[in-house]
């Protein structure tokens, strides 16, 4: 696990700790902090804490598609991981992309896209990719 940010911010009178971290693998993530300060506390056994967060491996996104000559349209299925948010791009060239669909997967964490356009291109690449 990285530390991307530490903020810390008491312009309003309540101090306030945010900590920005990057896991490196799945697994539990702990962070213990501990709080200190010149005046005098009441309550010295809260002046701690801690949180547990466990991180998963985000299934990535696989691409399957196919081609309907009757219907002249290319269907695209994207299977990911439930719940979350896919872009699917296209481009003709491999380093030129556009977005062409923005959506959050299903249940199943499928997200379903037809492009009707493709017959168009000679060539038309597709990737997918999570929206962090």
């Amino acid at each position: 696990m990285s530390y991307t940010d530490i903020l810390f911010d008491k312009s309003d009178g309540v101090a306030t700790i945010t900590i920005v971290v990057t896991p490196t693998g799945a697994g539990p993530a702990t962070n213990l902090v501990t709080v200190a300060a010149n005046e005098y506390d009441l309550n010295p056994e809260d002046n701690a804490a801690q949180t547990v967060a466990t991180v998963l491996n985000v299934a990535p996104a696989r691409l399957t598609g196919e081609y309907s000559t009757a219907a002249g349209v290319f269907q695209l299925l994207l299977s990911g991981q439930s719940g979350q948010t896919y872009i699917i791009q296209t481009s003709t060239n491999l380093m030129d992309w556009a977005n062409v669909l923005t959506n959050v997967a299903a249940l199943n964490g499928t997200v379903k896209y037809t492009d009707p356009t493709a017959s168009n291109a000679v060539h038309r690449f597709y990737r997918g990719l999570r929206v962090p």
